[in-house]
């Protein structure tokens, strides 16, 4: 079996555990069971073992990263992601509930790459660049950052509703406070503010040695702008004016939407350069 077959069964294998362990975490969060979250971390821990090797296989088979087209990137964009939430719930446990809000997304932003083509393309000689590196990798980080800070702040509004209802029980109770997690969401969402100014700055000197300018102003450009001039939106609303506490976590949602939507939805309906040589 060669490379590029092994990489597409190990893809779908990775789809199908993504898929469970995001009905688990469900299931736990509806009916308050904290060994079950556990049991899905776990899961997510697991099969960023196949997933990976998915990644790697076809790296090796194609010959460059995974960044050319949807396949590719939505693909290593969820590996990143899950990582970070990995990481994060190892540093702190008692949220790991955040995967009942993060596992559906990546599940269905698997499900898409899947839909797209993965017939491997060869890499156009613009993007043999040492910048191109830097611009995909801090993009995957920003992503994997605002999508644990959605997380937090989806933890706290379900807190904050038990809470104000009066049905806050053991499973709430273990959540950090709502003064902690508001903090960790604006931590995050801090982290994806400067991933992504990296992000643009580098795009844009890789951009000037592909193409000939810095800037270009095409669909994908402009809303990675967007997207960076809405996490700086968040944070000053939160510095400044002080939108914390619940404000603060539907400011993570909808930055989570607005990221999403430059990312990976965009390039569905708008042509450019980076829909022509990244995103087939």
């Amino acid at each position: 079996m060669d490379g590029l077959n092994l990489s597409g069964q190990l893809y779908w294998v990775a789809v199908t555990l993504y898929a469970l362990a995001a009905v688990v975490f469900l299931v736990a969060l509806f009916w308050r069971r904290e060994d079950w979250l556990r049991s899905a971390t776990r899961l997510v821990g697991i099969t960023l073992l196949p997933h990976g090797a998915a990644i790697l296989l076809r790296w090796a088979a194609v010959g460059h990263g995974p960044y050319i087209n949807r396949y590719e990137v939505f693909s290593s964009d969820v590996w990143v992601g899950m990582a970070m939430f990995l990481a994060f719930q190892l540093r702190f446990p008692r949220l790991r509930a955040i995967g009942a809000a993060i596992l559906p997304l990546s599940f269905l932003l698997m499900g898409l790459g899947a839909l797209s083509t993965a017939e491997p393309e060869p890499l156009a000689p613009s993007l043999h660049s040492y910048w191109l590196v830097i611009h995909v990798s801090f993009a995957k980080l920003a992503f994997g950052s605002i999508l644990v800070a959605f997380g937090v702040g989806v933890a706290y509004l379900l807190k904050e509703r038990a809470q104000r209802s009066g049905t806050e029980n053991h499973f709430y109770g273990r959540l950090p406070g709502l003064a902690r997690m508001d903090e960790l969401g604006y931590r995050f969402t801090g982290i994806g503010f400067a991933f992504l100014a990296i992000m643009i700055i580098s795009g844009s000197i890789w951009a000037n040695d592909a193409w000939g300018n810095y800037w270009s102003w095409d669909a994908i450009e402009t809303w990675s702008l967007v997207t960076w001039l809405f996490y700086g939106i968040n944070l000053h609303l939160r510095t400044t004016y002080r939108w914390n506490g619940t404000r603060g976590s539907w400011l993570s949602v909808a930055t989570l939407a607005v990221t999403v939507i430059a990312f990976f939805g965009v390039a569905y309906v708008a042509r450019g350069a980076h829909v022509e040589y990244l995103v087939k």
